[in-house]
This record gives structure tokens, sequence and C-alpha cells, in this order.
């Protein structure tokens, strides 16, 4: 007598997520081996035309922002630029 019938549906359905939770690991494990042989450091602003230097200082960030929206002239901007970097 034959007694393997095959596998049911619900046989089916536990091998096929087996098989999509292996191939996850799998997928994941690759990305993080990728993530970590890159370094993990992109220039800031590297667009097509190069980095542009961006200020560290909160303080710079603002005024830049000030200065962009015409809130302050140009004087103005350089004379508080200094006082801040100096």
């Amino acid at each position: 007598m034959y007694w393997n019938r095959g596998m049911g549906i619900i046989e089916l359905g536990v091998v096929g997520v087996m098989m999509l939770l292996f191939l996850g690991i799998i997928v994941a494990i690759v990305l993080v081996i990728a993530r970590s042989a890159g370094g993990g450091s992109r220039p800031h602003g590297g667009g097509a035309f190069g980095s542009t230097a961006r200020p560290e200082n909160p303080a710079l960030k603002v005024l830049d922002e000030r200065f962009a929206r015409g809130e302050i002239d140009e004087d103005e901007y350089r004379r508080r630029r200094d006082i801040l970097q100096g």
C-alpha cells in the first residue's frame, strides 16, 4: 500500500512561509554586509556640482537662513558671522 498522500495545503503553506522567512534573512544579511562595507559616510551636500560647506554651528545656520530670506543685509551678515566664528 502507498501511504504517502503528498503534501496538503497546510504543509505547502508552512513550507512557503518558511522559505520566505529564510529568503528575508538572507536579504537582511546581505544588506548589513553591504552597508558595513560601504563605510556609511557620505559627504554632505554631494550633489552634481560637488559638496557645499554646511556650518556646524546652529547659530550660523540660522544666520545663513536669515540672509537668504533677505531679513539682514550683507554688512550685517558679515559682522554677525565674524562674531560667531571668532
